[in-house]
């Protein structure tokens, strides 16, 4: 008997394989599926920034011969996928595709910092199949995904800078807190959110004062430091009011619109949507919120809960809560959730062992995962990617679109311009031509206000003088 018990507690106290198992199966199913949805025709926003991304390889400036809202590092960073991986929706997708996992194995490393292999192990693989979720338009490269990639970097850094005390992690840190405003406006919280992290640390831990200042204003600094050299750039170019306009004065216009009467409507049926299959990932990750309130770790604490607090505030602006800002969100839910799975663990393990705790996270994780895997099974495995595009944009030529780009790109020169009397600008980028008209967007100069007004004259003077 009392052999036995000692067998059992050396088991107990050995370190397990199982999580690292768990976690490279789980990463390589991800990564099947992301692979599988690479050829997923492109959807109207994306298909705004790979255009926009075409021209600026081309070596035009954004927002010189095409305009969209998105801060200018979005295009930067999708010129790079399209140079790498091709100008097709495949290559765009693969860029999509490696910072998803890359975002999954940094949240492993925080997770494991925070709480445990288990936390790390359950960060990774709730943000890796939540992100998936055609409840999030998780197949679509949208600007949300990149701003969860640098959030979750710029976390990781912050991490390291606290652990090694090194300058160097302050301001690699701030720079990739930096970027998240540079793939959308909302992004701009995270700086924020990483400085208010680091005051509150450095006052709770008594840190030395000068040591301290030394390291926020840094991080301030860093933090900046991407904004303000594309600033100079588009300066530098004499496009600092387009730059301007479009990143700032549109962005504006366009959340001044709803009210919020209105946009707490629009919550109240978009969150449950984005939720979808993966509810229960949510709620595991609320419940994990709460015990990190209680949690006397005050790292963990301050860290999760500026995380959530922030998070959901990037989701807010305009009051529109379309189903994928809540992308945002996703690197919240998925530590929250993950630190309930560690608590989980260690309390059982703490109590009756090693391998309860084993089997009690292993099937929580596994029901938490696989409910929402196999509501979507369809979509993830066997639906065809053109359907897909079809079932989820019913209405929008967005699969019908490669192929009219295809018929063009093969039916003209590449030094003519063609015009899309709409606003689908996948045309322009599947037959990689240029625009007869900057204005490669018009849903948004259909009500006759002056400044409609102007714009659609300037866009048919445009296109006139462009003769397409």
């Amino acid at each position: 008997m009392n052999k036995t018990k000692t067998q059992q507690t050396k088991l107990d106290q050995s370190p397990s394989i199982l999580p690292y198992i768990i976690l490279g199966i789980g990463f390589l199913i991800v990564a099947f599926i992301r692979y599988r949805l690479l050829s997923v025709p492109l959807e109207r926003d994306e298909a705004g920034f790979a255009y926009m991304a075409q021209q600026l390889l081309k070596g035009y400036l954004p927002y010189t011969t095409a305009l969209d809202s998105k801060p200018p590092g979005l295009y930067v960073l999708v010129a790079g996928f399209l140079s790498i991986f091709g100008h097709t929706a495949s290559g765009f997708h693969a860029g999509l595709m490696l910072m998803s996992l890359g975002s999954m194995a940094f949240l492993f490393f925080i997770g494991k910092r925070l709480g445990g292999v288990w936390m790390g192990v359950a960060s990774s693989l709730f943000f890796g199949f939540v992100g998936l979720s055609i409840s999030t338009l998780g197949f679509a490269a949208h600007a949300t995904h990149f701003v969860a990639f640098f959030l979750i970097a710029g976390l990781y850094f912050l991490l390291k800078a606290k652990d090694s005390k090194q300058l160097l992690h302050f301001i690699i840190s701030g720079l990739l807190f930096g970027l998240c405003f540079l793939m959308k406006q909302p992004g701009g919280v995270f700086p924020v959110m990483g400085f208010l992290s680091l005051l509150i640390l450095a006052i709770s831990q008594k840190e030395n004062i000068k040591t301290a200042t030394i390291n926020l204003v840094s991080f301030i600094l860093a933090s900046a430091f991407p904004f303000l050299l594309f600033v100079a750039w588009f300066a530098a170019k004499g496009h600092y009011v387009e730059f301007y306009k479009m990143v700032f004065g549109v962005t504006a216009t366009y959340a001044g619109k709803l009210s919020f009467s209105e946009g707490m409507d629009g919550f109240s049926h978009s969150f449950p949507a984005a939720m979808g299959s993966f509810t229960l990932v949510w709620l595991l990750a609320l419940a994990g919120l709460v015990m990190a309130i209680l949690s006397k770790d005050i790292l963990l604490k301050t860290l999760l809960i500026a995380l959530a607090v922030f998070s959901f505030i990037a989701t807010t602006p305009g009051y529109y809560f379309r189903e994928h800002y809540f992308v945002v969100m996703l690197p919240a839910v998925a530590l929250c959730a993950a630190y309930l799975i560690q608590f989980l663990f260690d309390f059982v393990k703490n109590k009756s062992g090693e391998t309860l705790g084993l089997v009690v996270v292993f099937m929580l994780m596994l029901v938490a995962i696989g409910y929402g895997v196999n509501d979507q099974k369809k979509y993830l495995f066997s639906t065809r990617t053109d359907q897909i595009a079809r079932q989820t944009y019913a209405g929008n030529p967005f699969a019908e679109a490669v192929e009219i780009g295809k018929y063009i790109k093969d039916n003209s020169a590449p030094t003519d311009k063609i015009a899309v009397m709409g606003s689908e600008p996948e045309i322009y980028f599947y037959a990689q031509r240029e625009a007869a008209t900057k204005y490669i967007f018009t849903y948004g100069m259909l009500d006759s206000t002056t400044e409609n007004i102007r714009m659609v004259a300037e866009m048919e003077a445009e296109i006139e003088k462009a003769k397409p």
